[in-house]
């Protein structure tokens, strides 16, 4: 190739971050002190799965999964701790469950990872639930809260940032539970993946794969070492998988049967 026609080095451009990638920014420094360690567990979700296919609507996996765990850490109250450094390490334990979905959506012509917060999933049904998070990925951007202080906050100078993220996360245990949530689930979906390594700022964040068959889902939970154990996990990885096949696939059903029921009702349709 003559030196004429060798392709040029070129050059490039500066660039600043978008929000969407300052507010990662933030959140990952938020996570540098937090040891966390992952663990993953296959639960097996045949029953349910067949009862969520009797359904007309079902709710999405993401609902029942948030449902279920929400109801082990009703009976586990280790699972609603927030660990604080601030003004001396101690732990913080919250009434309910508040639960972080972790969704991506675009903004401004740039996808991005955004949170909001769902109180006490525990007791909400799995309808809701869905509809819920339908929202939240469906709803304008601005029209969710969550996500308007994302951007409204990130919008802030670095210097009034960062000390903003480290009183509502480790200086203040109702400040945390009640914009981070007191566990996360990834509501983004990986299909034919799986996450390798996380980070998170929560006592524990879940990450799952759709279902494989015969009615299995691998579920993966990164949690913080300093309030949790990884036998103490994997048995709630367990419950979980006992709560979907047992309370939720008795919900599952019951939404089938008054489904059948109205369309059985004279005038229906």
């Amino acid at each position: 190739m003559s030196r004429a026609a060798r392709p040029s080095a070129g050059t490039g451009r500066w660039r600043p971050l978008s929000l969407q990638r300052r507010w990662m920014c933030d959140y990952l420094a938020s996570c540098r002190d937090v040891p966390t360690v992952a663990a993953e567990r296959t639960i097996r979700v045949a029953t349910a799965a067949a009862a969520r296919r009797t359904v007309v609507a079902p709710p999405g996996w993401t609902a029942i999964l948030l449902k279920a765990y929400a109801r082990v850490a009703e009976r586990r109250p280790e699972l609603r701790w927030i660990y604080l450094s601030m003004p001396w390490p101690h732990v913080y334990e919250h009434s309910c469950s508040i639960a972080t979905v972790i969704t991506e959506r675009e903004w401004r012509g740039e996808t991005g990872v955004f949170f909001d917060q769902i109180v006490a999933p525990e007791s909400r049904s799995l309808g809701e639930l869905d509809i819920m998070i339908g929202g939240l990925k469906r709803n304008p951007i601005e029209s969710i809260g969550g996500y308007r202080r994302m951007i409204r906050y990130t919008s802030l100078p670095l210097l009034v940032r960062r000390p903003l993220w480290r009183l509502g996360m480790r200086g203040s245990g109702y400040l945390h539970a009640r914009y981070f949530g007191t566990f996360s689930i990834n509501a983004i979906g990986l299909p034919r993946a799986a996450v390798a390594q996380t980070a998170t700022p929560l006592t524990l964040s879940l990450f799952f794969t759709p279902v494989e068959p015969p009615g299995r889902i691998r579920l993966c939970a990164a949690f913080d070492h300093r309030l949790l154990d990884g036998m103490a996990v994997g048995r709630v990885m367990g419950e979980v998988e006992q709560v979907i096949n047992d309370e939720l696939t008795a919900e599952l059903r019951s939404l089938a049967e008054a489904a059948d029921g109205r369309a059985a009702a004279p005038g229906a349709g």
